[in-house]
């Protein structure tokens, strides 16, 4: 689009956050530029190559997705929507209460504090899951736990407390899914039957973190979330 703001005979939308993704049968960039023309073709940001799957393509049973998610937004729909079409069971676990949430609320953000509840993000997380149950070969089951109480001696959040109140609700992982490549040794250690999948580290797809919707303006950030 030439404009955040669309408009024409039928709709009128804000598409300012949104993520488009294009695919086609195209072998080359050659190609595309050759059949789509170069005008169309440089509106285009991202290329990605994909190979044909094979037998050995990746699937696993239980997975786990979790995070604080202050606030929930369009970056931790992709990793979800992504994850769940690698398992036949994903866990989405919202983290509630401990040092890092107290230390996120207590420092000054343009973003209103209404989105970094537990409601605000505990509804979103919900209707989430129940969207991908309902439109992937996948049960999503959204928990909340609460770990106000993981600590260290220092005051600390500590995510090696955590880790039993995780395996008491989800039982045996297969698979956990992050952004983060500095989590691996943490998921090592914590769960090591599981194999630590990493979904888009740049954010290339979705350029957006909490951090950053924190200091956007309510209406910058409902763009992202």
């Amino acid at each position: 689009f030439d404009n955040v703001l669309f408009k024409d005979a039928t709709y009128d939308a804000n598409t300012s956050g949104i993520v488009i993704v294009l695919t086609s049968n195209f072998q080359s960039e050659e190609e595309m530029k050759k059949q789509l023309g170069l005008p169309i073709f440089y509106r285009i940001d991202k290329m990605i190559h994909f190979d044909e799957a094979d037998e050995n393509y990746l699937h696993y049973g239980v997975g786990m997705y979790g995070g604080k998610f202050m606030p929930w937004h369009m970056g931790h729909r992709f990793c979800a929507r992504t994850a769940s079409f690698l398992c036949d069971k994903l866990y989405l676990i919202l983290f509630y209460g401990g040092a890092q949430e107290e230390e996120i609320i207590q420092n000054n953000m343009v973003l209103p504090k209404e989105f970094l509840t537990l409601d605000y993000r505990r509804n979103a997380m919900q209707k989430e899951a129940a969207l991908i149950t309902r439109n992937n070969n996948c049960h999503v089951i959204p928990l909340v736990i609460d770990v106000t109480n993981c600590k260290t001696p220092e005051g600390k959040e500590d995510w090696d407390a955590e880790t039993p109140l995780v395996l008491i609700n989800c039982g045996k992982l297969d698979a956990v899914f992050s952004s983060e490549p500095s989590y691996d040794d943490y998921f090592k250690r914590a769960y090591p039957e599981a194999t630590h999948i990493l979904i888009d580290p740049p954010r290339h797809f979705v350029p957006i973190s909490g951090t950053a919707c924190r200091n956007m303006t309510e209406k910058e950030a409902k763009g992202w979330m």
